[in-house]
This record gives C-alpha cells, sequence and structure tokens, in this order.
C-alpha cells in the first residue's frame, strides 16, 4: 500500500487495542495515530514493511498529546508510554480540587496499561476535571436548599400584603417559579394554603406550601439531573402598636432530590437520593406612615437560619467504573441583618397596590462544604453578596368576601440563588 504526498494514514483504538494495518506501506504521506482510549505498552500498527516517511504524530482525541510519549520499535510498531513529568506539571497548574478529580480518575482505572491521559489533551482533561468539579459542586451546596429557598419567598410575600379582613381569612396561592444558581436552573410549580386570624391589633397566620421542581445543568463533559419535592410549613404573625409594626416569621422547610449525573467520556450514569431540612425564624420591626391614601413602611430586622444537610452517596446505574460522588451529613447556621421598605396605595379599601424592596446582609462568610469524589475531598464555598428580593403587585375584590392578588417578584439570596416568579392569591373572609 502506498500513502501519497499529503494524505494521512490515521489509526484510532477500539477496546483499547490500536488498528492494524496487514502488509507493507510506503508512507509518502503523514501517519498519525489517535490513541484515545488506547492501552499503554507495544502495539502493532503495520504487519509488513514501513518505508518512505517513518514518522508516527501521536494524538489524543484529535489534538496532539503531550501527556503520552511514543517510541518507534521498527517494523511499524510503537510503545505508548505515560510522560509522567508533563503530568505532574499539568496537575500542578490545575486548582486543588481539579487536581484531585483528575488524580482519583486516573488511578480508578486499575490497571497499569490504562490512562486517562490517553483520553484527551490538555483542553479536554481541564474542561472534564473543571465540568465534574461544577458537578459536584451543584448536588453539595446548590441543589439542596434552591428550591426551598425560592417557595419561602413566594410562600411569605402574600401574608405580608393580604388585603384588611374583619376576623379570619382562607388563602389559596398556587405559583410559578424559576431557581437557579450559578450552575443549576430549576422550574418550580407549588400551591400555599394559609388561614389568617384577626384580633384587634393582632394577627396570626398559619402556612403549609408544597412545591415541585426539575433542574438541570448540562455542560460539555456531564450533565445532572434533579427531580425534587419541597414541602414548607410556618406561622407568621404581626403585631401593631401606635407607632410600630412587629411581624415575627417561624417555619420548618424539607426538601428530597433525586439526583442523576451523566459523564460522558466514560458513559458512566450514577444516582442518588439527598435531603435538606431547614429551621427559620425571622423578625421585623417596621415604622408605618400613613399619608392620605398611600402607606410606607421602613423596616430593620434579623433573622436566623439552622440547615441541615443529610448523607448523601451515589450510586452506579450502569458497569462503567467511576468514582462516586459522596457527602456527609452537615450543619449551617445563617444570621441575616434584614433591612427594607414596604409601600401600598389604597384605591379603596380593599382595591390596592403594593410593591417593595428588602435587602439582606450576612456579616459572617459561608461555611466550607466537603465532598469526596471516590476518596479524595473536594472542598466547596459558596460566593456571598448582598441578598435582595424586589416586589409588586395588586389586589382586587371579586365579591365581598373574596379578593384576588397578583404578585410578581424577583429575588436574589447572599449565596447568589436567584428566582423569578408570579403568584396568585385567592382570599375568602368569613
Amino acid at each position: 500500500m502506498t500513502n501519497a504526498a499529503y494524505s494521512s494514514l490515521i489509526f484510532g483504538s477500539y477496546n483499547g487495542k490500536l488498528g492494524q494495518l496487514i502488509g507493507n506501506v510506503d508512507n509518502q504521506g503523514k501517519i498519525q495515530v489517535d490513541i484515545a482510549r488506547a492501552e499503554l505498552g507495544s502495539h502493532q500498527l503495520i504487519t509488513g514493511t514501513l518505508s518512505g516517511n517513518t514518522n508516527i504524530e501521536i494524538l489524543a482525541s484529535g489534538g496532539k498529546s503531550e501527556f503520552i510519549n511514543s517510541s518507534s520499535q521498527g517494523n511499524g510498531s510503537i510503545k505508548l508510554e505515560k510522560n509522567t513529568q508533563a503530568i505532574d506539571t499539568f496537575l500542578q497548574s490545575l486548582d486543588k480540587n481539579q487536581n484531585s478529580i483528575l488524580t482519583s480518575l486516573e488511578s480508578n482505572l486499575g490497571q497499569d496499561s490504562k490512562s486517562l491521559y490517553t483520553y484527551g489533551d490538555r483542553a479536554f482533561l481541564t474542561n472534564l476535571s473543571s465540568n465534574i468539579d461544577t458537578s459536584a459542586n451543584i448536588l453539595s451546596t446548590q441543589a439542596p436548599s434552591l428550591s426551598l429557598w425560592s417557595i419561602m419567598q413566594n410562600t411569605t410575600l402574600p401574608l405580608i400584603y393580604q388585603p384588611p379582613m374583619k376576623r379570619f381569612s382562607f388563602n389559596l396561592t398556587p405559583f410559578v417559579s424559576n431557581a437557579s444558581s450559578a450552575n443549576l436552573s430549576t422550574p418550580l410549580y407549588g400551591t400555599s394554603l394559609s388561614t389568617s386570624v384577626q384580633h384587634n391589633a393582632y394577627s396570626l397566620s398559619v402556612f403549609a406550601t408544597y412545591a415541585t421542581s426539575q433542574g438541570t445543568s448540562a455542560l460539555n463533559s456531564t450533565q445532572t439531573y434533579l427531580n425534587s419535592t419541597a414541602s414548607l410549613i410556618g406561622t407568621y404573625s404581626k403585631l401593631t402598636f401606635p407607632k410600630l409594626k412587629l411581624t415575627l416569621l417561624a417555619y420548618y422547610g424539607n426538601t428530597q432530590h433525586t439526583s442523576k449525573r451523566e459523564v460522558f467520556f466514560s458513559s458512566s450514569t450514577f444516582q442518588g437520593k439527598l435531603s435538606y431540612n431547614e429551621l427559620g425564624l425571622q423578625s421585623t420591626l417596621g415604622y408605618p406612615i400613613n399619608y392620605h391614601r398611600f402607606y410606607l413602611k421602613p423596616f430593620l430586622g434579623l433573622s436566623y437560619t439552622l440547615g441541615t444537610q443529610g448523607e448523601f452517596a451515589e450510586f452506579q446505574a450502569n458497569n462503567a467504573t467511576m468514582p462516586t460522588l459522596s457527602l456527609k451529613a452537615q450543619q449551617y447556621h445563617t444570621l441575616s441583618l434584614l433591612l427594607g421598605t414596604q409601600m401600598c396605595y389604597y384605591f379603596g379599601s380593599r382595591h390596592i397596590l403594593f410593591g417593595g424592596l428588602n435587602l439582606q446582609y450576612v456579616p459572617t462568610s459561608t461555611s466550607q462544604t466537603t465532598a469526596y469524589f471516590g476518596n479524595s475531598p473536594l472542598y466547596f464555598t459558596n460566593p456571598q453578596t448582598l441578598g435582595y428580593t424586589l416586589h409588586l403587585g395588586g389586589s382586587v375584590p371579586l365579591h365581598k368576601h373574596i379578593s384576588l392578588s397578583l404578585y410578581a417578584l424577583y429575588a436574589q439570596s447572599h449565596t447568589q440563588f436567584k428566582t423569578y416568579s408570579g403568584t396568585l392569591n385567592l382570599s375568602y373572609y368569613f
């Protein structure tokens, strides 16, 4: 066989073995060997005699490989060996998590003849380790509490702006929102039920909320899916003084997640279950200002949450052998300072336009979360910023006993979770 000038003869691998050409080759062009997934050691590429240009170019998934050395053994045979110096230099250039991920993947292959560094070049391995790091971060710090935080925003808003009532009301609040973190998008659908009692200057509301969501994160090398349910129960009370208004919120929330994580290069699929519980207290003190039909209440407040994340351990859903992700049970304490204002304009006793801005500042840094990729620890800390909520809406009476309210909301948490939503509230007054 003759490989003409300006032509390329390309060998690939199958089941760890490089392709083989039976016969003689007169090479006037290029011979390239893509060693992606090939085993280390000796490979006979040409069974006969190789003449002409005997140089052989080594590639990995189409790119030039700097991590695998090849040496010609004559008669169309090559030997593949790891370039340990180049590999060590490359690993030192990565951050700690990416280094741990690649080291764990390499050791998990479990055979001297196999190496992760035959799968691709520097760009491929950097992208792979970054994507696995991101998917681990999603399951460790973003997914557990994201949906619960989002439904909390939608549950409390109707209770704050409930139209005036004589004594007792029942409220039905369906909502749709999209919650997102740095790497996860979660459409969410839920319903809240609440009852409120008014007695002189004091009102008490009891609420229960349930929501479902399906989250997705699609990256070049990995894909992560989450099916989640979230439930929330609590109380919200208001006490009006001659010059001040005090509010107190207490709640308990729980989320249950089923995760599915895919890693494309190894055709691996992982599944798992994780849970998150949260207890919260929030109190605000406001100074109401009434001017004709306009109402303004600037306020200050404090918020405390105790989050508890349960143990998590993935299992492999197919026959591929890859390191799995795991987490130990962890607790999170968050104290927040609140500042904001709530505004209403009354067209009538029950015709209302309203809106507001709430700010949340957390004076302490977020705690570090430790996950394990195989036996290698991965460390995650969510970035911290000023949290805020913007909302507006209106309420109109449909009947002397029924009011309809509509709300629009956009919020960002101190951990850079985001949500935007639309909420409808029907109130029946007794």
